[in-house]
C-alpha cells in the first residue's frame, strides 16, 4: 500500500518528458511497467482497495499535468486524462495477474443503500482525532499560505460547491437504490424471489414502510449531523486548497502566476485528504453486500484506507507546522498535538498492563499458546501429542468464530471436517462447499449407533476423534442440537484409545493407518 503511494508521489513530482511509445501518457515505459506489477497487486492482497489506489496515481498523473499546463485550461482533456490513466493502469493490472482472476470469487455484491444508520460525529473524531486535529490546522495553514501566495477566495467557492454536489449526488444515488429495491418489492406476483428478496432488506432495518424508513434516515442526518458537517468543512478546505487558478485571477500585487503557487508536497498531501475523505464520506450513504448484511465490512475497508492515508498526511502537517507557525499559534498547536497523542497512548499503556497480567504473566515467551499449559494442560497435551500424530482428519466439536472451537486442528496443524462455521460460509460465498459437515459431526458425537457414527466417519475419512469437556458441553443432554446428549460409549466400545489425560480423550479408527 505504501508503496503504491510512493509511486504516485513519484508520478505527481516527475518531471520528465518520458511518454509511453503506445498511450498518450507522459509516464515512461519502465515506471508504467512497474507501476501495473504494484497496484495490479493491491487487486488480489486486497480487492476494494484496488480502484482507489488506481484513482491516485490517475488524479496525480492529472494534477502534475494540470500544474504544468495551468488553469482551467483543457478541463475535458483533463477528466480525459484521469479516465484514460485508471483504466490503462487497471487494465494492464488485471492482465498482468489474468491468472489470479479466471478463478476468482467474491463474497461482495452490489451496492446497498445507507438509510439510516449515520456514524454519529463523536465516534468519527474518536477514531480519528489524532489524525484529524493537524490535519485541519493544517488545511486552514495551506488556504491561508495559497491566499498569500497571490490566489483569490474563488477555490474556496469552488470547493464548497463541488463537496455540497458530491453529498447530493451519494445522497440521490442512496435515495435511488431505495426507491428500485422497493419498486422490486411490488413485484411479488411477477419475480417472486426478487421480491422476497427486497421484503428482507426492509425487514432487516426494522422498517414498517419504506416511506417511514426515508423519513428516518432523514431526520437521522439533520439530528446528527456531526460527521457529514466534519467531512464537508474537511473536503471544502483541501478542494479550496488543491483548486487551480483560473484564467483572468489576479488578486495580488505581486501574484505568483502558477497554476497554483503551493509546492508539490502540499498538493500531494492535499490530494490524500481528498481521497481519504471520500472514502469516509461514501459509507454514510452507500455499503456494499456481502455476507454480513450491512455496512461492517465497508466501513472496516474503506477507513482502514483512510486511516492509511491521512496518517501520512497528519505526519506530513506535524513536520510543516510545527516550526512554521507563528507564536503564540505554535505553542497552542504543540500543546495539542502533544495533549492529543498522549490520550491517543492510553490504549497501548492500558492493553499492555492488561495483556501481561499487571506484568506478572506466569512465564516470559514469545509463544502465544504458552497460556494453555496454566488453563487447560491436559488439553494443550493433547495438542502437542495431535501434532506429532501421523497426519489424519480431526473430529472435534464444530462452533462460531472467534472461540476457542477448532481449537485442536488449530494448535496441531492437522485438518478438521469444520472448524468456524461462518468463516467458512463467508469466505467461500455461501454454504454449498461446506454441506452437511455440522449437522453431520452432531451426529458422529450424538448417535448411540456406531453404525451411524461409522458412516460419517468414512464419509470424511476420519482418524481421530476428540472427547473433551468442548464436546461434551456443545453436545450436552437436551441441547438443540443433541438432545440425548454426548453418547461417548460407542467410542469406547469400537476404538482405541490413543491418548487420555485428565478429561480428554482422542480415540484413532485403526483401519486408517
Amino acid at each position: 500500500a505504501f508503496l503504491a503511494i510512493a509511486f504516485a508521489l513519484h508520478i505527481f513530482l516527475d518531471r520528465s518528458n518520458a511518454t509511453l511509445p503506445w498511450a498518450r501518457l507522459n509516464i515512461s515505459p519502465k515506471v508504467f511497467l512497474v507501476s501495473t506489477v504494484i497496484f495490479g497487486g493491491i487487486a488480489f492482497l486486497n480487492t476494494w482497495d484496488a480502484p482507489f489506489y488506481v484513482a491516485l496515481f490517475a488524479a496525480a498523473y492529472v494534477i502534475r499535468r494540470w500544474t504544468v499546463k495551468g488553469g482551467w485550461w483543457g478541463v475535458g482533456s483533463k477528466i480525459r486524462d484521469f479516465i484514460f490513466t485508471g483504466l490503462s493502469l487497471g487494465i494492464a493490472g488485471i492482465i498482468a495477474y489474468l491468472p489470479f482472476y479466471i478463478g476468482f470469487a467474491s463474497q461482495a455484491g452490489g451496492p446497498l443503500p445507507n438509510v439510516i444508520y449515520v456514524t454519529r460525529g463523536v465516534y468519527l473524531w474518536l477514531m480519528f482525532v489524532p489524525l484529524l486535529i493537524p490535519i485541519f490546522a493544517y488545511l486552514l495553514y495551506v488556504w491561508r499560505l495559497k491566499v498569500r501566495l497571490g490566489a483569490d477566495r474563488t477555490g474556496l467557492k469552488r470547493g464548497v460547491q463541488i463537496t455540497l454536489i458530491l453529498v447530493a449526488i451519494l445522497y440521490l444515488i442512496s435515495l435511488s437504490i431505495t426507491g428500485i429495491i422497493a419498486g422490486l418489492q411490488s413485484l411479488s406476483n411477477l419475480i417472486p424471489e426478487i421480491a422476497a428478496t427486497a421484503g428482507v432488506y426492509l425487514g432487516s432495518l426494522a422498517a414498517p414502510s419504506w416511506s417511514a424508513l426515508l423519513l428516518e434516515g432523514f431526520i437521522r442526518r439533520l439530528t446528527v449531523p456531526g460527521t457529514l458537517l466534519t467531512l464537508v468543512a474537511l473536503l471544502t478546505f483541501a478542494l479550496a486548497s488543491i483548486w487551480p487558478r483560473e484564467q483572468g485571477q489576479n488578486s495580488h500585487p505581486q501574484p505568483d502566476l502558477r497554476p497554483n503557487p503551493l509546492a508539490p508536497s502540499h498538493l500531494f498531501a492535499l490530494l490524500l485528504t481528498l481521497i481519504a475523505g471520500l472514502l469516509v464520506l461514501a459509507p454514510e450513504f452507500v455499503y456494499l453486500r456481502d455476507m454480513f448484511g450491512y455496512r461492517i465490512n465497508t466501513i472496516f475497508k474503506f477507513y482502514f484506507l483512510a486511516w492509511l492515508l491521512w496518517g501520512i498526511v497528519a505526519s506530513y502537517a506535524m513536520v510543516e507546522l510545527w516550526g512554521r507557525l507563528n507564536s503564540p499559534w505554535q505553542i497552542v498547536f504543540r500543546l495539542a498535538m502533544v495533549l492529543i497523542l498522549g490520550v491517543s497512548l492510553i490504549y497501548p499503556v492500558l492493553g499492555l498492563w492488561t495483556k501481561t497480567n499487571e506484568f506478572a504473566p506466569p512465564q516470559w515467551t514469545l509463544d502465544g499458546t504458552a497460556y494453555l499449559e496454566s488453563s487447560s494442560p491436559d488439553e494443550a497435551e493433547a495438542m502437542a501429542w495431535l501434532s506429532k500424530a501421523p497426519f489424519g482428519v480431526v473430529a472435534e466439536a464444530v462452533g462460531g468464530s472467534y472461540t476457542t472451537f477448532a481449537r485442536m486442528a488449530t494448535h496441531s496443524g492437522q485438518p478438521t471436517v469444520l472448524g468456524w462455521e461462518f468463516h467458512e460460509v463467508q469466505w467461500r460465498g455461501g454454504t454449498e462447499e461446506m454441506g452437511s459437515r455440522k449437522p453431520d459431526i452432531e451426529r458422529l458425537y450424538c448417535t448411540p449407533s456406531w453404525g451411524e457414527a461409522r458412516q460419517v466417519i468414512d464419509q470424511y475419512d476420519i482418524r481421530y476423534v476428540v472427547v473433551g469437556n468442548k464436546e461434551r458441553f456443545e453436545y450436552a443432554s437436551g441441547s438443540q442440537s443433541c438432545p440425548t446428549g454426548l453418547s461417548e460409549a460407542k467410542f469406547i466400545r469400537n476404538l482405541p484409545v490413543a491418548f487420555q489425560q485428565g478429561e480428554i480423550a482422542i480415540y484413532e479408527v485403526p483401519w486408517r493407518e
